[in-house]
């Protein structure tokens, strides 16, 4: 069994927390007496694996989905009202794989979308992910430190526990498969803001002025159905997303994921002017799964528009 461990690993604060994941998934594989597993921790494996010269980024991105095609198992955890872009496309990834999904969150804010449910990472993962809700143990009779300490542990037993659970009903479900037949899928966000709707719109007419067949994501109404926006998305030859959020949206990065792992021609929307440099060489963007993974990034809306049309002529006969 190969299980990929999916956190945040940019402070040395977030990899000691992923190696604390790492810690507790060994310890449930060694307790299930699973033979012949692995566990991936990226950076972990990726300081020893991964070439330094060259095109870092490109390199890395090449590691971490060399392990994505060969894994059983995801186990990640999201904090935070902006959640990481880089483990929304592995989510992605292994949504389209069709393997369990298992997501840990400990934050003490809660989220509701529209009339859906209380707490929700993003409406995508509620119907294609295990998603479990540590919530904080208060106790007056402890100090602030001591608090912390206790909750730190039973969060470890509660990983556990929801691993295990999980686990011990592994299976591969089936492939998705879409009666849709599209010829672009857009996503902006999700449709989360004005802006976000008034480009859609502004494409999508161009799009329908050449009579090519066009799609968009909804999932922030009501009406939203999680399998059916897949199902859209995989009857789609293109998908086209935008970065343009200090995080991407995480539902975004999620269908980017299923869309690379389908082969779609993915055409991107990022016009801010930042790089940012890591460790190890590597820079990027706003995401390095995301950047790496998209076959053109464009940099205003009339580059977007004829990237869009330019690969249209290309697939659309």
């Amino acid at each position: 069994m190969n299980i990929y461990i999916a956190t945040k690993l940019f402070s040395f604060f977030d990899r000691r927390i992923s190696y604390m994941m790492y810690e507790i998934t060994e310890n449930v594989v060694k307790e299930l007496k699973i033979n012949n597993y692995h566990i991936f921790l990226p950076f972990k494996e990726s300081n020893k694996k991964v070439s330094m010269t060259g095109n870092v980024s490109k390199n890395i991105f090449n590691a971490d989905i060399k392990s994505l095609k060969n894994i059983d198992v995801l186990i990640g955890i999201v904090d935070g009202l902006s959640l990481d872009a880089g483990i929304g496309f592995e989510v992605g990834y292994c949504i389209a794989k069709r393997i369990p999904i298992i997501l840990f969150s400990t934050d003490f804010v809660n989220s509701k979308v529209g009339n859906f449910q209380k707490f929700q990472y993003d409406p995508i993962c509620k119907d294609n992910v295990n998603m479990f809700k540590y919530e904080y143990i208060n106790n007056k009779n402890l100090s602030y430190v001591d608090e912390l300490d206790l909750n730190i542990e039973t969060f470890k037993k509660y990983v556990e526990i929801k691993i295990k659970e999980v686990i011990k009903k592994y299976k591969n479900n089936n492939k998705l498969f879409s009666r849709f037949k599209n010829d672009v899928f857009i996503d902006f966000s999700g449709m989360k803001y004005e802006w976000n709707k008034k480009i859609t719109k502004n494409l999508e007419n161009k799009i329908n002025e050449q009579n090519y067949k066009c799609a968009q994501s909804d999932r922030y109404s009501s009406e939203f159905n999680s399998e059916k926006e897949l199902k859209k998305l995989i009857g789609s030859k293109i998908l086209v997303t935008n970065y343009d959020e200090n995080e991407p949206n995480f539902g975004s990065s999620i269908l980017q994921g299923i869309a690379y792992y389908y082969n779609k021609i993915i055409i991107a929307y990022e016009t801010h002017q930042l790089d940012y440099y890591v460790d190890g060489g590597q820079h990027m963007g706003v995401n390095l799964m995301l950047e790496q993974s998209a076959t053109k990034i464009c940099r205003n809306y009339n580059e977007l528009e004829k990237a869009v049309l330019e690969e249209l002529k290309k697939v659309v006969k």
